[in-house]
C-alpha cells in the first residue's frame, strides 16, 4: 500500500473511499465464504462515488483470467457503469488494460476503438523506473521487461471492456486463477495460502457477477433515496 501511494502521490492522483479496503487474502475469503453483500456495497459505493466527482471516463483491471481479484474488480466497474446508466441515463467512457499480458493485446474488432499512446523516450524511462523501484513488484517487471523486452512497454494500450467475452470464455474453458490454485491446493493442501477449497469461476466468480448485475440494475443513487426521517 505504502508503494502504490507513493505512485499515486507523484502522478497527482487522488485514492478514492475503496482503495486499499481490502487485501487479496480478504478478497479470497469473501469469495470461497460466497459473501455477495459485501460487492454489492461496494458496487454502491463505487457508483456514487462515480456520480459524485462526475467522472467521464474510467479504466481499470482486464479479465484475464490470472487473478480474480483482479476480474472481480472489472466486473464491478462495469456493474457500476451500468448501474449508473440505468439510473440515470448518464453513459461513462470504460476503458480496460492488459497486466498479464503483451501490452498491446487487443482484440482486432476492438483496436479502431481502443486508445493508442506511443510513449518518447524520456516517458518510458520515467514509467520504467516507477516500476522499477515499486520494491513489491520489482521482480515481476523484471521478468516482464526480459519477455517482452523495453520497447514494449512504451506502447500504451486502453481497450474497451471485454468482461462480457471473458465471462463466456470461461464458461467452457477453466481461467488460469482455477488451475493454479487446483495444483496448489492438491499438492500442498492447507500449507498452500491457508487455503484447502479452490475458488472457481462457476461455483464463486459466477454467482458473485449474477448478484453485482442484478444489484446494478436495482440501484438508486443516494441523492435519490428519500429521506427516512
Amino acid at each position: 500500500m505504502d508503494s502504490t501511494t507513493k505512485v499515486l502521490q507523484h502522478v497527482g492522483s487522488r485514492p478514492g473511499t475503496i482503495y486499499g479496503r481490502f487485501t487479496d487474502r480478504e478478497v479470497y475469503q469473501l469469495l470461497l465464504e460466497g459473501r455477495h453483500e459485501v460487492f454489492v456495497n461496494l458496487l454502491d459505493e463505487l457508483a456514487n462515488s462515480l456520480i459524485t466527482h462526475d467522472i467521464s471516463v474510467v479504466a481499470g483491471d482486464a479479465p484475464e483470467g490470472a487473478s480474480p481479484t483482479h476480474d472481480l474488480c472489472r466486473y464491478l466497474i462495469d456493474a457500476s457503469l451500468s448501474a449508473i446508466k440505468i439510473s440515470t441515463g448518464r453513459r461513462i467512457t470504460n476503458y480496460e488494460f492488459v497486466l498479464d499480458s503483451p501490452p498491446d493485446d487487443c482484440p482486432p474488432d476492438l483496436r479502431s476503438e481502443a486508445i493508442w499512446l506511443q510513449l518518447d523516450e524520456a516517458a518510458l524511462d520515467r514509467k520504467l523506473q516507477a516500476a522499477l523501484g515499486y520494491s513489491e513488484l520489482r521482480g515481476e517487471t523484471e521478468e516482464a521487461l526480459k519477455y517482452y523486452g523495453k520497447n514494449a512497454f512504451a506502447l500504451e494500450c486502453l481497450r474497451p471492456s471485454t468482461a462480457s467475452a471473458a465471462i463466456l470464455k470461461f464458461e467452457h474453458e477453466a481461467p488460469a486463477y482455477e488451475r493454479y490454485g487446483k495444483e496448489g491446493v492438491e499438492r500442498h493442501g492447507k500449507t498452500f495460502g491457508k487455503y484447502e477449497e479452490v475458488i472457481t469461476f462457476q461455483k464463486h466468480l459466477k454467482p458473485m457477477i449474477q448478484a453485482i448485475n442484478e444489484a446494478a440494475c436495482n440501484f438508486i443513487p443516494a441523492n435519490e433515496i428519500p429521506d427516512a426521517r
